[in-house]
């Protein structure tokens, strides 16, 4: 029976066969700013079919295996995962591909050599179906399958694409499956396009033939073959099984949650419907960690904050109300390693990240449910009003989808369309009551009103003689209260990410420290500080010398032309896909965001940090020039063209090597930089990571403040310095191997712990019965022992309890034959806690819960003995 990397291979042999490029999967973070995520294997390929047809692409026929996600937009299959055995949020599309070059007829014949003779697929069970439209496409499979198994099939069926919003598109030929009549809907004239499920649509061969553009069908300029077949779905057909979930992409996930839960898949449909949820969304979550996609409060990392969430509350309705997700992290990892093999490197930290998010919002149910039960209790109506769920949500924090969840599960429906409009009057208040109000705003509250627009002089200017048109204050800053406005000046307002300028604006009679500049609507220069010296007369039309601050402005330039250096060495290193996503310049500290979906290796951050030190050694000049828009692309300077910009551009160039638009300050020559150090590299979602670096004075003081470190380091630990790291690994594996030496002492004596309490067992109605407080355990010791007595009795109750940082911590065991009984690990554990002014819970079988009431801990000990009384006399009666 083939197995899924097998079927991988074979699909990427044939096609290497028949001249294809082997391309790696794209990340599920596409290029297409109309996606959400990549959603199928064409997303990566979308310009070669674009344009007239006479640009080169680097290659005219391509095979991959991609990954896809479907989570959220018109894709979307989350609302059909579990339900269906065939749908997924996370799944792999073998693909094959032309540009230009072959068409119909090879895709066609292709895909059928492959499923009978490479897959040996019965072909008494294929089908297939053409757009109604398409009658070459009929005519080629005429030469390779009867007649009456071809299904003509409409706009809806059979006419794919495009992939978001815009791009290529057309008529498409479906292949199917028939998975007998068992299976469907029982009619005799069942065939594709039936609702039932008996016939399987698996590979898809889609002909691009149009560009969909503003809702307009315009012939592409390069026609091709865009084909998608689902691994999930071949895989399950080649290995014989009715589900996906049955195959091997799958199985080691679902004999996990099998532990975890204590139950057994394939015997309750609604249980398997939920392992089926939580099965493939740990797919699709660990892949989106993996390719950068982290759990947030917008977009991307947003969807997959819901499917993490919903994950978590499948778990609960398996009994399971503890973080769990992370756990099953390494059986995704072992299933896909072979193909993925990043996967593994990455497992750790995937696991600390669901984790986190698991806990957080185990914390969010816990409170949420008993609040969300309080303030719906009085409804009248079958509907819960969009005011009741945008308070539960801006005042306690309850997200809209967890509310939605638990209004299911009591029966109960949402006012969507409500909250979002409350949502929206709340963006709006918060748009108007924004950091500055602009000018024109503020006319009203001052005599004369009519600003006009500061002239800025700051590029060659430190220091001007100038008047002041206004001064008023600001109603939204706490410390920056007071505001001048004047007719010129060489203060650099914030943009670009660039800070505002700081300095003086003086005269004889006023002193005005300026701690801040910025630039409101209207396009007035304010100048934001405090009286030093505050005149007694009205200052409107005063003349003054307004002058910078020259070190800050230098430190800040210093910070500018550095974050363009970093530009053009990731470029370098990384490769010219990278663009700038945003930035920071600041005195103390540069921040740049780019677009980067894989893993940046320490060595190629060294390498990135050398080259912006090489170009700072060279001292190349920095030259700035006026040109239009169209000449500043046509040199190759760098901007995010789809911004506005005013007609003329400000571009800054380096050497020969760096053009950028900018409109910045920035030093004469990179030298003055001196020197330039990387803090930090992180990923901050969306496909985006995150430098931030500095330069000159800082730059130097952190590198002071590390080789005190390391000097330190080298007379603690008696080496030198070529010798240090060499010492530092010693000490982690001695460490490592006293862990180890530990772990093996504290094993034996659990068994020894164990073997004493055993000789401890009171027989109480028939039924064994260990309960001891145990000394010197924690709590997770505590687990461990009660396992291993678990597996030294056939049939019993297990209780102990240990005092660990002033708490008392019980965890319970009971045997299987006793749960039939009645015995409940989850009840008796909740009982006793109670006792100890503590909580607790967990399994039929298992629990835990801990207490502060340490004074009861004897009387919670003899306690349990009198449940089993009851219980056993309850059982007689």
């Amino acid at each position: 029976m083939m197995n899924s990397n097998e079927i991988r291979k074979l699909f990427l042999d044939f096609f290497k066969e028949k001249n294809h490029r082997i391309v790696p999967g794209h990340s599920l973070i596409p290029d297409d700013p109309t996606l959400l995520f990549t959603s199928a294997g064409m997303v990566q390929f979308k310009p070669f079919w674009l344009g007239n047809g006479k640009e080169k692409v680097p290659f005219s026929r391509a095979a991959t295996v991609q990954k896809c996600l479907r989570a959220g937009g018109k894709d979307s299959d989350l609302e059909n995962v579990g339900k269906s055995t065939k749908h997924h949020s996370f799944f792999e599309m073998l693909g094959n591909f032309s540009f230009g070059d072959y068409f119909k007829k090879e895709a066609i014949l292709w895909a059928w050599e492959f499923l009978l003779e490479i897959l040996k697929l019965p072909g008494e069970n294929l089908w297939v179906s053409v757009y109604e439209e398409d009658q070459e496409s009929f005519k080629i499979w005429q030469k390779v399958i009867k007649t009456r198994k071809i299904v003509f099939l409409g706009k809806k069926d059979n006419f794919w694409g495009p992939a978001g919003d815009s791009g290529p598109c057309g008529p498409c030929s479906e292949i199917y499956f028939d998975l007998g009549e068992k299976i469907g809907c029982g009619k005799k004239n069942c065939r594709p396009g039936c609702d039932c499920n008996r016939f399987l649509e698996f590979w898809n061969l889609v002909f691009p033939q149009f560009n969909q553009k503003e809702g307009k069908l315009l012939p592409l300029g390069r026609p091709g073959v865009d084909t998608g077949m689902g691994l999930e779905r071949v895989l399950s057909i080649a290995q014989g099984k009715i589900s996906d979930y049955e195959t091997d992409l799958f199985a080691p996930i679902i004999e996990k949650i099998e532990t975890i839960t204590n139950l057994q898949y394939g015997r309750l449909k609604t249980k398997d419907t939920a392992i089926q949820i939580i099965s493939d969304h740990i797919r699709a979550i660990v892949f989106a960690i993996s390719d950068g996609i982290y759990p947030e409060n917008t977009s991307r990392g947003y969807l997959i904050r819901r499917i993490i969430r919903r994950a978590a509350r499948t778990g609960k309705s398996l009994g399971i109300n503890h973080s769990f997700l992370y756990q099953l992290v390494k059986s995704v990892s072992k299933t896909m390693q072979e193909f993925y093999p990043d996967l593994s490197e990455k497992s750790e930290e995937i696991i600390r990240i669901i984790r986190e998010e698991e806990e957080k919002f185990g914390e969010l149910i816990d409170s949420g449910e008993n609040l969300f039960a309080e303030k719906i209790s009085s409804l009248s109506g079958r509907q819960i009003p969009g005011s009741l769920l945008f308070k539960l949500y801006d005042t306690y924090g309850l997200p809209f989808d967890l509310m939605q969840d638990l209004a299911e599960e009591k029966g109960l429906l949402v006012d969507r369309d409500g909250f979002n409009g409350l949502i929206k009057k709340q963006q709006e208040r918060a748009r108007k009551s924004s950091k500055f109000t602009s000018s024109k705003a503020l006319e009203k509250d001052i005599p004369g009103g009519d600003f006009k627009k500061t002239a800025f002089v700051g590029y060659g200017q430190e220091s001007v003689s100038t008047k002041i048109l206004r001064s008023f204050q600001s109603r939204q800053e706490k410390d920056l209260k007071d505001i001048l406005v004047l007719q010129k000046t060489p203060f650099y307002p914030e943009k670009g990410g660039q800070v505002g300028d700081r300095g003086w604006i003086k005269n004889e009679k006023m002193e005005f420290e300026v701690l801040d500049t910025q630039k409101d609507e209207a396009g007035d220069i304010l100048h934001l500080g405090k009286f030093k010296k505050k005149p007694l007369f009205e200052i409107k039309g005063a003349e003054v010398i307004a002058s910078i601050d020259k070190n800050f402005r230098k430190t800040v330039s210093s910070n500018h032309t550095a974050t363009h250096l970093l530009q053009w060495a990731l470029r370098e290193i990384l490769g010219k896909e990278v663009e700038q996503r945003g930035s920071f310049v600041g005195e103390d500290y540069l921040r740049f965001d780019f677009s980067y979906a894989p893993e940046i290796s320490t060595e190629e951050l060294g390498k990135i940090e050398e080259k912006v030190n090489r170009k700072i050694l060279e001292n190349s000049s920095v030259s700035i020039a006026e040109m239009e828009l169209e000449r500043a692309k046509r040199i190759g300077a760098l901007a995010l063209f789809d911004e506005k910009y005013e007609k003329n551009l400000r571009v800054v160039s380096i050497g020969d090597y760096s053009r950028e638009v900018c409109g910045g300050t920035h030093l004469a020559q990179t030298g003055e930089i001196g020197l330039f150090l990387i803090k930090s590299l992180s990923s901050i979602g969306k496909g985006t990571k995150r430098i931030e670096a500095v330069t000159r004075e800082v730059a130097y003081q952190q590198t002071k403040r590390e080789k005190a470190i390391i000097e330190t380091l080298i007379l603690r630990l008696k080496t030198s310095a070529d010798l240090l790291l060499a010492r530092i690994e010693q000490l982690f594996k001695e460490e490592k191997e006293e862990r180890k030496t530990k772990e093996i002492l504290m094993n034996r004596l659990l068994d020894l712990e164990a073997k004493e309490l055993l000789k401890k067992i009171k027989v109480i109605q028939g039924i064994k019965l260990i309960s001891e407080e145990v000394a010197g355990f924690n709590q997770i010791y505590l687990r461990t022992l009660s396992d291993i007595l678990r597996g030294k009795i056939d049939s019993g109750v297990i209780l102990l309890a240990a005092k660990f940082k002033g708490n008392a911590f019980l965890v319970v065991t009971v045997t299987k034959d006793l749960i039939k009984r009645g015995f409940s690990a989850n009840s008796i554990v909740k009982k006793l806690t109670s006792f100890l002014g503590g909580g607790g819970g967990g399994r039929e079988d298992f629990a835990q819960g801990n207490g502060k009431n340490l004074s009861r801990l004897k009387e919670v000990l003899k306690k349990i003995e009198e449940f089993i009384e009851k219980n056993e006399e309850k059982r007689a009666g």
